[in-house]
């Protein structure tokens, strides 16, 4: 932890000096509490690898631990904070240590986050378990965040953010129910006509041995695929009715590109029949245009495919909906997971050395993902709220991530 820098470098020489003297005292605290921390947890971590603190004068950033570059971002609001110095460090430590096992990481992005936060939320205990030993007890001094019942503070917080976030949340499931219901009946409009353009390339067969003209094939396949049940007149109808019931953009790119590469392709296909209609109502010699034409059809047909394929993946504009929502949840998720931890054991500080190296998915496993915790969870007076709101998401990301099933 040799370096010393500010994130903010629009502060005149008198704010200069007073944010060289606050981060010098930040990083004195900061390795005093990391190196008992370590001690603590029962691991070897040599100062040389030890992250730089900087001094973070954005007000529009919170104190954070960034592993691509080991520095811990320290807020200036937080300089008195014993909460914000134990959970940056302990996010050091447990990163640092994943990094020395080599361990995977969660798939599920909200799962690993809820672990990060779950050592984050624990470092601070140990934190505030030092800090009297150390002469930083005033970091910690009035200074309590519990999910518990008796800390009305913390429940009103959390309740106002559930009843704050749920009708959003409920907004959202219904935009995604609605847009799946889009999905599966693009996905069927798009296999009718799929049909339609194979029935065009027998057209062309039957062009061929039946002595069809050029001009008349074109007319026939232009009717085909405009007109009728699944023709691009129907799907046109049916892309506007989308428009006026709010379709996610994505969907509404789907129908544009089929309906736009089947106008210029039906046009190339007319301009064929000109081309060679020149030498009057003969019939078919020539298989040349024959071969044009059943280009074009495989091309679209081709496309038709590949929309049907990609309409089995999320909706990716409601999927960031969807996580962005889901970022506070699980960050709570873990500091309620942590508190359960230490309330529920007694000894919680022994051993830490063994919880602090699993890997991830196993922390998950036994501390987040359990019945025990999931019961404690909506038991709690004050997390009840938030366990609705887990089960809620579980809903949502199942619609977004389930293959599309049709009646």
């Amino acid at each position: 932890m040799e370096g010393i820098s500010l994130l903010n470098d629009q502060v005149d020489n008198s704010e200069r000096e007073i944010s060289v003297a606050l981060l010098t005292l930040a990083k004195e605290r900061a390795n005093k509490l990391l190196g008992s921390m370590i001690k603590k947890i029962g691991v070897d971590i040599p100062e040389e690898f030890w992250p730089q603190i900087i001094l973070n004068l954005d007000d529009s950033l919170t104190s954070h631990y960034r592993p691509e570059n080991n520095t811990i971002n320290l807020h200036s609001s937080d300089i008195e904070d014993g909460i914000a110095y134990g959970e940056e460090l302990a996010h050091f430590i447990r990163c640092h240590l994943e990094q020395e096992n080599k361990h995977a990481r969660i798939d599920d992005y909200n799962y690993q986050m809820a672990v990060d936060e779950f050592f984050g939320r624990l470092g601070e205990s140990v934190a505030r378990e030092l800090a009297s030993g150390l002469d930083l007890a005033g970091l910690f001094e009035m200074k309590e965040r519990s999910f518990f019942d008796g800390n009305d503070k913390v429940y009103q917080e959390l309740e106002a953010g559930v009843e704050s976030g749920w009708s959003g949340l409920e907004k959202l499931k219904r935009a995604i129910e609605t847009n799946r219901g889009f999905k599966i009946d693009i996905n069927k409009r798009i296999k009718i006509f799929y049909e339609k353009l194979e029935q065009a390339e027998g057209l062309c067969g039957l062009a061929e041995k039946g002595g069809l003209t050029l001009r008349s094939l074109s007319e026939e396949i232009f009717t085909l695929l405009r007109e009728g049940g699944g023709g691009l007149i129907e799907l046109s109808a049916f892309a506007r009715r989308l428009i006026d019931q709010d379709a996610s953009a994505e969907l509404m790119d789907i129908l544009a590109k089929i309906l736009t590469l089947s106008s210029s392709n039906l046009e190339h296909i007319g301009m064929i029949a000109d081309d060679y209609g020149e030498v009057g109502d003969e019939t078919i010699l020539d298989l040349s245009p024959y071969d044009e034409i059943k280009r074009d059809l495989d091309f679209l047909k081709t496309i038709c495919d590949y929309e049907l394929f990609d309409l089995s993946s999320p909706d990716f504009r409601l999927l960031r909906l969807i996580r962005k929502t889901e970022s506070s949840l699980y960050h709570s998720v873990g500091y309620a997971a942590a508190e359960n931890f230490v309330r529920s054991n007694p000894d919680w500080g022994d051993n830490l050395s063994r919880l602090y190296q699993l890997p991830s998915q196993d922390v998950f496993n036994q501390h987040i993902g359990s019945e025990d915790f999931t019961r404690w969870l909506k038991n709690n007076k004050a997390l009840a709220g938030l366990a609705r709101r887990v089960e809620f998401l579980e809903e949502i990301n199942d619609l977004l991530c389930d293959p599309l099933e049709e009646d």
